[in-house]
C-alpha cells in the first residue's frame, strides 16, 4: 500500500467583497466564485431576505467541524454513515469599550454529533479527537474564551 506524505501547508490568505445591496442586506463574494448573501430580520433594519450573520457563523462552525470529521473518517478508512450536526450558538451583550453601551458577543457554543458505526470505541475516540482537534472555526471559538461542548452520539450500525 502506498503512503502519501502529508503536503507543508503554509499561511493561506482568504479574501472576500462585500457589496451592500439595501441598508443591512450584503453580497459577499467569496474567491472560489460563490456569492453569500447576509441580512437582518425586518424588526432589526433588514430586509429578511437571508441569514442574519451570526447564523452563518454557526453554520460555518457545524461545517467546518463536520468536513473535519469526514477528511479523518476518510484518512483513518473508518467505516460512518448518517453524519448528522445540530450546533447552537449563544449571544449576549457585555459593556462597551470605554463606557459604550453593552455589544453583542458568543458567550456558548454545542454541537450535537451523530452518525452510525461498527467501529470499535478505541477508533471512535481516537477520530473524535483529531476531528476535533483539526477544525479551526471552533478553535477559533475557544481562543476567544467559548468552549464549544460536543455531545457525540454514535449509533449501532446495523449489520
Amino acid at each position: 500500500m502506498l503512503i502519501r506524505s502529508k503536503e507543508t501547508v503554509g499561511d493561506k490568505t482568504r479574501t472576500v467583497e462585500l457589496t451592500q445591496v439595501e441598508n443591512v442586506n450584503f453580497k459577499i463574494r467569496t474567491e472560489s466564485g460563490f456569492d453569500i448573501y447576509t441580512d437582518e430580520s425586518l424588526d432589526n433594519r433588514g430586509t429578511g431576505t437571508a441569514p442574519r450573520p451570526l447564523e452563518t457563523i454557526t453554520a460555518a462552525l457545524a461545517a467546518c467541524q463536520s468536513v473535519q470529521i469526514v477528511r479523518v473518517k476518510d484518512a483513518m478508512r473508518f467505516n460512518m454513515q448518517d453524519l448528522d450536526v445540530v450546533c447552537s450558538t449563544t449571544t449576549g451583550r457585555i459593556p462597551g469599550l470605554e463606557g459604550n453601551d453593552a455589544v453583542m458577543r458568543f458567550g456558548a457554543a454545542t454541537m450535537e454529533i451523530s452518525f452510525a458505526t461498527d467501529e470499535p470505541e478505541n477508533r471512535i475516540e481516537r477520530l473524535k479527537t483529531l476531528a476535533v482537534d483539526r477544525c479551526p472555526i471552533s478553535r477559533l471559538f475557544e481562543d476567544a474564551g467559548v468552549e464549544v461542548k460536543m455531545n457525540w452520539v454514535v449509533k449501532s450500525l446495523a449489520s
